[in-house]
């Protein structure tokens, strides 16, 4: 017989050979009795498919493999009934099963093949145990029978089945048939290439090389596209309750994504077996160095070898299971994001805070589900740490129930805290956000208000607010303190433990002169490891989870809202009419109690009476606080109604709002938005809006970015493009609600014939318009006219029949379309590919290099400041070093353990030791949380925000609204959370880790030749990774931004968008984005789990080195500096992989950091003026232009091209200016001038002999009093938002600030609100809710209001009365003139007649004025 091999699990003390029931029923017949099982399952679920893949050679190369494994498993049965063993029943029961199982992989690798596009899992599974079963066959034969001819049969079978095996494992790309797109490598990997993840190779590869684009990511698994969401899932939450509703949002998660979240229980119950071995191997080393027998040293090799088991598996099946939570959260993600978005369109209520749902409670909702797992999985390893710790050392163990207590204590305490106060802060960030995101729609106006200052200082306090409620104790929130104190519980915990168990019994045993061995203490000190960890990652991962029960508790609660409810009726075809239930063709209806989406409107009495007109039109004048508008949004289906009926011929009707919804595309993208592209039609629209030659006059024609919330155009263009899309719908039914007030007169003229005239567009397509109009200008071309006057039908009758009492407004004359429009011909457009001189491309937006680390370091440092820094360091040094000396002085008392007279000393200084640590963990943590990340986030935030608001309104306008929005929520969070948390673990396990090193050393100084090497194979790993992950992070964000746009487009335009029936449209946009998103989510925890894989084999690679070190010099160790380096070894194998772990997880988050460096750098400060007036200037008020030339340009941006072409002119001190001109002629680009909006690339502005461009742009605005279009109102109460112009706010009493109120007959209004809320005589402290409680036109006049408090001789207005009905906005001028008469004035305006006393109109058009106009009164050009 062959010599034995000493390093074979030998079924006797010197064999070599498995017991041979063991090696029978555990390598060969359980597994290939459940291959058989499963190869008749798998066929029966293949067998119905379709053949999806063309033949190749390594389907042939496969089959004659497969059936030449069939002959050798006969063989090898042949093999077995020749040996002395061939009657053994379990052998032959064990092969005869291996035979059919060999047959099972030619039917399976044939099926596979042709009709899965990915490579089989069962095969390479039993593959792999086959071919080791097979290498241990080779070794037992070579090591007992040693015959060549059955040596030679095992070694041919092992590498048939390794080959088999590689051919099994490759992927099916190349012979999939039809076109692959951008399909996911994830779906054609094989199992070895997912759980090793070789499919993200070719991804580090090309961000190691460059920069990685969208088009280099893989496509999205078919597998993580969750199902389309039930019906019922929003009908369940709409009907839920009180605080139980996240239950129910619990369970349809559940319920739908079942096997995604079960998922991650196998791998982790595998990981946990694996972990609970750890001290079996600590023990077996221990006495393999301390054992002197010659059998002992046999097991050298063998204990090598199970360390490298041990830590490979703990690696593979960690990372296997972290895959597995992120795939469940990838189709989480998916789920909640749709689910929250069908519900903002089909919810009655629907404002920018849904924002906050999506940026910040679902991201906290999947970090918590991350750890859910975690949870149940720390119970396990802790039950069976206590019951070996108790086999150590005896009842002591129960010590550490106090640990379980104090825990449990911690835990229930936080849970009762972090809940409530957690959503208090989610609150406080849902106010801050809301506030942001309003910020881009109203840029202009805050600056042309010169209220970038106060917006600031309205932020601050947001933030600060928000901090509050992350730091607070008591009155003021505790959300960031409970975080805290379950850090420093975590922190601690093994502190604790060590104090708790070796302390008292360090002292019985020496009271009892008992030895303590070395086996004992080391073993034990890794059974408490094994202990305290599970608790330390309860402690550490309660924080996430009560957060994310929070965040869902929100979700749900926004779930539960009540959805909208359409009131109306569907009719014959073309008939409309509003009727009550007792007729059906022409009757009175009771309006009694209207509701809009902002609330309830007050009960207003009347009857209204109604006729259906097909093909014609209503002109329902508009009349302040008639209910004009509520009328409309009620025949849109948008308004509860109390009694009554809608009927309408569809539910499909183009919709013009009184604000027109221009969201972030181009022009083009906005007219079309949902309907497919027609380009003759397109022409004739833009003809009939008289667009097209404002398209001519862009540098980029139709492709022209509108900007966000139209910011690019002007109102005008604004309402025009409105139209436009209602038109280009071809809806039959159309509602307008006054849509003109914003175009000049001969515009308006223009539009009206070519549209509503007898020749118009609406007439030929027979389009039934209800059309709200502020006059009655075209009142003979109308076929019904209402009037509405207080909720009540005044009059409704043709327009030849209007009451006396109305024709004082009705004897308007009619406006003829001007000759420049009504003699063009229809221009149509060149066919797509030769549109515009400038291609319709997107501009890209510049990419963050986020591979230039050095700066983005140094700002990040800079953000805590270097004195905290300094302390932060020290604190930590002392935290790392005390934990060491624990050990240290715990080895030395282990040595003179048994020794009373040493009891004493080593008692206290153990105590006093662990105490120190205890302390300086305390304050670490503590100083982390209360002083430096405090600061570091409110100097990142408030860095950025600075820089919005004080970049120039050219720089703002090229920035999307969604990126700027995801960069103070998303990021925000992030820093709040991911990066500060990131930072203070990343230091800390650095540290961890030189300590570990260092008692690594003291063991055995060899290991110093392995430790550079280690940490050169580190450096290279998180080199390699980082090149590729900081770009997918910040493509996440960056892919995120587009969804975060058209979540807020979608919000500000849900009226337009179910009106004209978009939902499906937007609907499947919304999956596009996603997925979009998705792929980058996805990839950017798959490559984190990759590393986190790659740096636990390292450290398993460390621990094999370490382990053959202490074989090879078993003599040379001393068995407690080895106990020491052993239980550091496990420290370092978990420890390692963390430190570079939470290094490339702060990285990864420093993009957040990198965006704002970058914002920084697009947003600069814009420059100040040199030159300081006096505080009188300017005091005579006199404007010059000198040959200027400007506009919202800069070299190379997309809205390259002037606006102003050489405007000369001279405004007189005192004197009223108008601008006149058709609708984006330039006038509102004059205004702006003034106030230095606009780019002035030429030219001059001289206030009072005082050039503006040497004046600060942050000064200019307050000497200067101005009234935009859309006045813009900061969080605050009525008095705050009515003195925000003023520059003494304390020296304006209550009675000044109410007369202004009244002035502008808004007083009685405010002061009802405020006896319905309970705040009588008191007004002036409400809460300032603008959309609430005023309507648009009110808004204006409050307006008007604000500017009686600010000081100036320069008055500036852009359209300020346009969205008031004729009355009102003559009062409002006459209010004006009587406040502001003898200051110089300088309006733009659309209705003429306000403007009949200026003093001098400039006639403006294409950038020039085309003529001047002294004493208006009577000029009829």
């Amino acid at each position: 017989m062959a010599s034995r091999c000493p390093w074979m699990p030998f079924e006797n003390p010197d064999g070599a050979a498995l017991a041979p029931l063991f090696e029978n029923y555990l390598f060969v017949l359980l597994p290939a009795s459940c291959f058989v099982f499963g190869v008749c399952l798998r066929t029966w679920a293949l067998i119905s498919r379709e053949t999806i893949t063309r033949q190749s050679w390594v389907q042939r190369a496969k089959i004659a493999l497969s059936v030449l494994n069939v002959g050798l498993s006969v063989g090898g049965l042949v093999l077995f009934f020749r040996s002395a063993e061939g009657h053994a029943a379990s052998s032959i029961a064990s092969l005869s099963v291996a035979v059919v199982a060999s047959i099972g992989i030619v039917i399976l690798s044939i099926l596979e093949h042709l009709r899965s596009s990915r490579p089989s899992d069962l095969l390479q599974i039993y593959l792999l145990v086959v071919a080791t079963e097979n290498a241990y066959q080779v070794s037992k034969t070579a090591c007992i029978h040693g015959t060549p001819g059955v040596i030679v049969f095992w070694v041919v079978k092992t590498v048939l089945v390794l080959v088999l095996l590689v051919l099994e494992s490759l992927h099916k790309t190349s012979v999939v048939l039809g076109p692959t797109g951008k399909v996911s490598i994830d779906d054609l990997s094989g199992f070895f290439s997912r759980r090793l993840f070789w499919w993200l190779l070719p991804l580090f590869k090309k961000g190691y090389r460059g920069q990685l684009d969208q088009l280099d990511l893989f496509g999205l698994s078919d597998r993580l596209r969750p199902k389309e969401i039930q019906e019922e899932f929003n009908a369940k939450l709409s009907t839920s309750q009180g605080q139980k509703s996240w239950m129910i949002l619990f369970r349809s998660i559940f319920t739908d994504l079942t096997s995604d979240f079960l998922a991650p229980v196998l791998p982790k119950l595998c990981y946990i077996g694996t972990l609970i071995a750890q001290p079996f191997l600590i023990r077996a080393l221990l006495n393999f160095v301390t054992s002197s027998t010659e059998s002992a040293a046999k097991q050298g090799p063998y204990l090598v070898l199970l360390v490298l088991l041990e830590y490979v598996g703990l690696a593979v099946f960690n990372a296997w299971y972290w895959q597995s939570v992120s795939r469940f959260n990838t189709k989480l993600r998916a789920y909640l994001i749709r689910a929250i978005y069908t519900k903002t369109l089909s919810s009655k209520v629907a404002e920018n805070a849904v924002l906050t749902l999506l940026t910040v409670d679902v991201e906290r909702l999947l970090l918590g589900s991350r750890v859910v797992h975690e949870l149940w999985g720390a119970l396990v390893p802790g039950v069976v740490a206590l019951y070996l710790l108790q086999a150590q050392i005896g009842l002591i163990s129960l010590n550490l129930l106090f640990l379980v207590a104090f825990v449990t204590a911690v835990t229930y305490i936080a849970g009762r805290m972090v809940f409530p106060r957690q959503m208090a802060y989610l609150e406080s960030s849902q106010k801050r956000i809301k506030f942001i995101s309003a910020i881009p729609g109203f840029m202009k106006s805050i600056k042309m208000l010169g209220l970038t200052e106060q917006a600031l200082d309205a932020g601050k306090k947001l933030r600060d607010s928000e901090t509050r409620a992350l730091m607070s104790v008591n009155e003021i929130y505790l959300s960031f303190n409970d975080t805290m104190l379950i850090d420093i519980s975590g922190f601690t915990v093994f502190q604790f433990a060590i104090l708790l168990v070796f302390l008292p019994y360090g002292i019985l045993v020496t009271l009892r002169g008992d030895t303590f061995s070395i086996q004992r203490l080391y073993t034990s000190i890794t059974i408490v490891k094994l202990f305290t960890q599970p608790l330390i990652d309860t402690i550490e991962n309660v924080p996430a989870f009560l957060q994310a029960m929070a965040s869902m508790q929100r979700i749900a609660m926004f779930m539960a809202r009540e959805d909208r409810r359409d009131p109306r009726q569907i009719s014959e075809p073309d008939e409309w009419a509003l009727d009550d239930p007792d007729d059906n063709i022409q009757s009175d209806k009771d309006l009694n109690q209207w509701s809009n989406s902002r609330g309830i409107v007050e009960p207003r009495a009347g009857r209204v009476s109604s006729h259906p007109y097909p093909h014609g039109y209503w002109l329902t004048p508009k009349i302040s606080n008639s209910g004009k508008s509520t009328l409309l949004r009620a025949l849109l289906g948008e308004v509860e109604i109390k009694s009554g009926v809608i009927k309408i011929s569809h539910d499909r009707v183009a919709y013009c709002d009184q604000m027109p919804w221009v969201f972030h595309g181009t022009i083009k993208d906005n007219i079309v938005a949902g309907e497919p592209f027609d380009d003759t039609w397109f022409s004739i629209i833009l003809w009939a809006c008289c667009l097209d030659i404002d398209v001519r006059h862009l540098s980029n024609g139709i492709h022209t970015p509108a900007g966000e919330n139209g910011s690019n155009l002007s109102g005008g263009q604004k309402s025009r493009v409105s139209l436009a899309r209602a038109l280009y719908s071809r809806r039959p039914v159309v509602v307008i609600d006054d849509a003109f007030s914003s175009l000049d007169r001969r515009v308006a003229a223009a539009v009206f014939h070519r549209v509503f005239g007898t020749d118009g567009i609406q007439r030929q397509q027979g389009i039934t318009v209800i059309l709200a109009a502020s006059s009655f200008r075209w009142i003979k071309h109308v076929d019904q006219v209402f009037i509405l006057s207080s909720g009540t039908l005044a009059y409704t009758g043709p327009s030849s029949s209007i009451p006396d009492l109305f024709q004082n407004i009705a004897t308007s004359e009619e406006d003829s379309p001007d000759p420049q429009f009504a003699a063009q011909e229809i221009l149509v457009l060149p066919e797509a590919g030769r549109n515009d001189a400038v291609s319709g491309k997107e501009v890209a937006r510049p990419r963050i290099d986020s591979r230039r680390q050095g700066a983005i370091y140094k700002d990040y440092l800079r953000s805590f400041g270097w004195y905290i820094l300094l302390i932060y360091v020290i604190l930590l040094t002392v935290s790392a070093g005390a934990t060491t000396l624990q050990y240290i002085w715990l080895k030395r008392w282990g040595d003179a353990m048994g020794e009373r007279a040493q009891l004493a000393k080593f008692a206290s200084v153990f105590a006093v030791i662990s105490l120190l640590s205890l302390g300086a963990v305390v304050a670490w943590n503590g100083y982390s949380y209360w002083c430096a990340l405090l600061k570091s986030g409110t100097w990142l935030y408030m860095t950025q925000f600075t820089s919005v608001l004080r970049t120039s309104y050219i720089n703002f306008i090229q920035k999307d609204a969604g990126d700027l929005i995801n960069r103070f929520s998303q990021d925000i969070a992030l820093i709040d959370s991911a990066l500060g948390r990131s930072f203070v673990n990343v230091t800390n396990q650095i540290f961890s880790s030189i300590a570990s090193c260092i008692l690594l050393v003291l063991a055995t100084y060899y290991i110093l030749a392995v430790l550079p090497l280690v940490f050169i194979v580190f450096w290279v790993i998180q080199r390699v990774y980082l090149r590729t992950s900081r770009q997918i992070r910040v493509m996440a964000l960056e892919t995120k931004a587009p969804l975060c746009s058209h979540f807020l487009s979608s919000i500000a335009g849900r009226a337009t968008i179910l009106s004209f029936g978009w939902s499906k449209q937007y609907k499947e946009k919304t999956d596009q984005l996603l997925e979009n998103s998705q792929v980058a989510y996805y990839l950017q925890y798959s490559t984190q789990n990759w590393l986190v894989l790659v740096l636990e084999l390292t450290a398993a690679g460390l621990a094999v080195c370490f382990g053959a070190i202490v074989v090879s010099l078993k003599s040379r160790i001393d068995p407690g500096f080895l106990g020491l380096a052993l239980n550091s070894m496990i420290d370092l194998v978990s420890v390692f992989p963390a430190v570079v772990k939470s290094w490339t997880t702060f990285e990864t988050s420093l993009g957040t950091i990198a965006r704002a460096r970058q914002l920084m750098l697009d947003m600069p400060h814009e420059k100040k003026g040199s030159f300081n007036p006096p505080i009188s200037w300017p005091s005579e008020g006199e404007i010059v232009f000198r040959d200027v030339c400007g506009g919202y340009s800069i070299f190379g941006s997309e809205f390259e091209g002037d606006i102003l072409k050489g405007v000369s002119v001279t405004i007189p001190s005192g004197k009223r200016f108008a601008v006149c001109g058709r609708t984006g002629s330039g006038k509102s680009s004059f205004l702006s001038s003034i106030l230095k909006l606009l780019h002035v690339s030429r030219g001059e502005v001289f206030i009072d002999g005082i050039d503006i461009s040497t004046v600060s742009t942050d000064l200019l605005p307050s000497r200067i009093i101005t009234l935009p279009q859309e006045p813009w109102f900061m969080p605050g109460t009525v008095r705050d938002n009515l003195t925000i112009r003023a520059r003494n706010k304390g020296s304006i009493s209550d009675s000044e600030a109410l007369l202004a109120l009244q002035k502008v007959r808004l007083r009685t209004k405010f002061e009802a609100r405020a006896r319905d809320l309970g705040f009588e005589g008191k007004v002036l402290a409400l809460d300032f809710d603008v959309k609430a409680m005023l309507t648009a036109g009110e808004e204006q006049l409050f307006a008007i209001a604000c500017a009686m408090f600010a000081e100036g001789n320069i008055l500036v207005m852009d359209e300020a009365t346009s969205r008031l009905d004729k009355d009102n906005e003559q009062f409002a001028q006459r209010v004006i003139k009587d406040h502001f008469g003898d200051i110089t004035t300088i309006t733009v305006a659309h209705h003429l007649d306000t403007i009949m006393e200026y003093d001098l109109v400039g006639v403006m058009d294409q950038g020039v004025f085309v003529e001047m106009v002294k004493e208006y009164r009577g000029y009829t050009r």
